[in-house]
């Protein structure tokens, strides 16, 4: 168990520790992403014109009409939508005005209509049943006075559709009034003109007794007809603002009704109302059997109300911010169905008195009817007037349901631009943007960068690293011995020769899979590590193509390999000394048209066997094996191969590609060496100096090398020796 809990520890640090390679190694990449959304925002917030931005509050308060008291009983009055008032903030007339006001002020100003409603928004407080007005412009002054002059405009033009409102509701009741006014005079002549014709002056006091009785049922009929309208209105209005809010409530509330539990509640109302009729027709009020029945019926209109409530809420839907509309609206059915079953029980009443009229004497019967008639005009004459009264008094007294709470100040500093904010989202931004390109990036590079990919992608052997070297001259010995890459080549020296114990290495090439990978220069130096090792040493120059081994050392090539091979010289006089002890070079000799040929021939072969006997060990540097076949052509005839792949560029699929070729040829490839590894943040990220100053006075900064700390504490540059 322990084990395994080490195992999984030991998998975490190593995929942290990736992460972090990614993210060093591609740290200009996101410094870059970061800088650029950075700057972007600064520049943003420079050239972005500042908004100032102020606001009013507007209350809106119940109508103060007589006629809409009830309407404004219970908490929520109808006619009045805060959804409703902000549109008609939001009116182009509105901004047309406001703009009119701005023009013809002491100081005038220029806002266009467009330009208002553009910067103009609204908010409500359904609670408080306070608007909130608030208005934006790159002008402090220009806001303010926008916004105070919207506020002044929208409250008379609330107060003119208010006084509007009721000058139409008076117009109608006058022109109801002339029509009630007609037909009662036209009653009071029918009247006149029958008791002058028949000499009937009075009703017997049984026929007075039902016309009065039938005049006061109608009257009640007439009265519960108005309330009905009201109350329909109201619900519509109701059901109008339920429909903006939420569909399915509504539907939810308009198939109450007919649910089969309120039909039969609806029957037993319109039953109890026809019982307390006639038990109000022979009893007063305080009966017994009165007071009886209509404790059923507000019992009955209980369980109404309840019933409707409870189907409202058996409905799929949050009534939590809209509770108290829907108690209005069910407060309002259970009311509507009251009054249906009420007047259906009146009209009922009705009909048995017309009934018991119809039973008087035939001249009885008709002057009955007439005063019916006469006394019903006068009362609707007579509640009209009152209603005129009603309106008269409200038009005198409106002022409008809008009232302004607070004026809007000049603001003093912008909303926007916001620097702070702008320049934290940029960051945000930014780093995100680095952070994706840069594992992005680390993604799409197939190039080969740790050791770890050499064994587990390519399943070579990891012979070592080479450290990049930053110096002019590359040659190790021009280099301290205790340098990094001098210790590199001490490491492959070492595990070259681990290869195979049984077999010893004596003669190898190295070559790599393209270009400007380093081969050569590994080559020559690992021939350094080995001569300083007391080995007898001959590096072979075997590109034939582009030599270059002889720079290294300050030597000619004019005579070489070419010239052996061709007979033109003897290999003890070709092979040159080097000013390193034990290390000889066999140049390449001039450039020959055929390089493949003359390596593939016998006197090749023949050379090989000369150049072991003269030297413990030989090394062949070869042209890159996947454009050219040089190196598969000689590789058969010596101990192995070592491939050489530059971290920085050698792309995963060519380094698959060159160890095919060699393992499809039953070539003996020792292993890889990773150079041009950068241990200053790039490819491998752990990768420690190999014992980086590990004698004397140095031997304490070899610690750690992590990346973190070349990020915060960075490493002085040691002296040069």
């Amino acid at each position: 168990m322990q084990q395994e809990y080490e195992i999984v520890t030991q998998e975490q640090s190593v995929s942290l520790k990736e992460y972090i390679n990614v993210l060093f190694a591609r740290r200009w990449v996101i410094l870059g992403a970061v800088f650029l959304t950075v700057a972007a925002a600064v520049l943003f917030t420079a050239l972005k014109a500042p908004v100032f931005e102020t606001s009013l509050r507007i209350m809106i308060e119940p109508p103060n009409s007589v006629l809409s008291e009830r309407a404004a009983s219970g908490g929520y009055f109808s006619g009045v939508s805060l959804d409703k008032q902000i549109a008609l903030l939001r009116r182009y007339p509105l901004a047309e005005a406001v703009s009119e006001r701005l023009k013809a002020a002491d100081d005038p100003l220029e806002v266009s209509p467009v330009k208002i409603l553009s910067g103009l928004a609204a908010h409500a407080n359904k609670e408080s049943n306070i608007i909130e007005v608030v208005y934006r412009s790159n002008d402090s002054r220009e806001a303010a006075e926008v916004a105070n002059a919207v506020g002044e405009i929208f409250i008379i033009q609330s107060t003119d559709m208010s006084r509007e409102s009721n000058k139409r509701a008076r117009e109608y009741i006058t022109a109801q009034m002339d029509i009630a006014r007609g037909q009662l005079n036209r009653a009071e002549e029918k009247i006149k003109g029958f008791k002058e014709k028949t000499g009937i002056m009075e009703l017997s006091s049984t026929a007075n007794g039902i016309v009065n009785s039938l005049a006061g049922v109608e009257d009640q009929m007439a009265d519960l007809k108005v309330q009905m309208i009201e109350k329909r209105t109201r619900m519509n209005e109701f059901k109008a603002q339920l429909r903006e809010q939420n569909q399915a409530l509504l539907s939810s509330l308009e198939s109450v009704s007919s649910s089969p539990t309120v039909e039969k509640l609806k029957e037993s109302l319109v039953d109890g109302e026809i019982k307390l009729a006639s038990l109000s027709a022979e009893y007063t009020d305080k009966h017994p059997e009165v007071v009886k029945c209509k404790a059923e019926l507000e019992a009955v209109r209980i369980r109404l109300a309840g019933e409707i409530k409870r189907a409202v809420s058996g409905s799929n839907v949050d009534l939590d911010a809209k509770r108290e509309l829907c108690a209005q609206v069910a407060e309002l059915q259970t009311d509507i169905m009251t009054a249906e079953a009420k007047s259906c029980a009146l009209s009922s009443l009705g009909e048995e008195m017309k009934t018991g009229l119809s039973r008087l004497p035939g001249q009885e019967v008709s002057l009955a009817r007439l005063m019916r008639e006469k006394e019903v005009n006068e009362n609707i004459y007579t509640m009209l007037l009152q209603k005129q009264e009603e309106i008269r008094i409200n038009e005198v007294m409106q002022t409008g349901n809008a009232r302004l709470v607070e004026n809007a100040p000049v603001p003093q500093i912008p909303v926007e631009p916001k620097p702070k904010q702008n320049i934290l989202l940029g960051l945000i931004l930014g780093l995100a943007i680095g952070l994706g390109l840069a594992f992005l990036l680390d993604h799409l590079d197939d190039t080969v960068k740790t050791l770890a990919d050499v064994e587990q992608k390519i399943g070579l052997s990891a012979l070592g690293i080479i450290p990049r070297i930053k110096a002019d001259d590359k040659i190790i010995s021009n280099l301290d011995h205790r340098d990094p890459v001098v210790e590199a080549y001490r490491t492959l020296r070492s595990n070259i020769a681990f290869t195979s114990v049984d077999r010893p290495v004596r003669s190898f090439l190295i070559t790599s899979p393209g270009v400007s990978e380093g081969k050569s220069l590994t080559a020559a130096n690992l021939a350094l590590s080995m001569a300083m090792n007391n080995k007898n040493v001959i590096l072979v120059d075997s590109d034939l193509r582009r030599p270059t081994q002889h720079t290294s050392f300050g030597l000619a090539h004019g005579i070489g390999l070419t010239s052996v091979i061709s007979g033109g010289i003897a290999l003890k006089d070709a092979v040159q000394d080097t000013n390193i002890e034990n290390l000889k070079l066999l140049a390449s000799g001039p450039i020959p048209p055929n390089p493949v040929e003359l390596l593939a021939s016998n006197r090749m072969e023949e050379i090989i066997k000369d150049l072991e006997d003269m030297a413990e060990v030989v090394i062949y540097d070869l042209p890159p094996c996947l454009a050219l076949t040089d190196s598969l052509v000689l590789a058969s005839r010596l101990d192995g191969v070592i491939l050489v792949l530059d971290s920085s560029s050698v792309a995963m699929e060519a380094a698959m590609r060159a160890r095919n070729i060699f393992d499809n040829a039953r070539v003996r490839l020792l292993g890889a060496v990773l150079n041009n590894v950068r241990v200053d943040g790039g490819g491998y990220l752990n990768y420690n100096y190999y014992y980086y100053y590990y004698y004397g006075q140095d031997t304490k900064k070899t610690r750690h090398n992590s990346p973190l700390k070349r990020i915060f504490k960075p490493r002085k540059r040691r002296q040069e020796a």
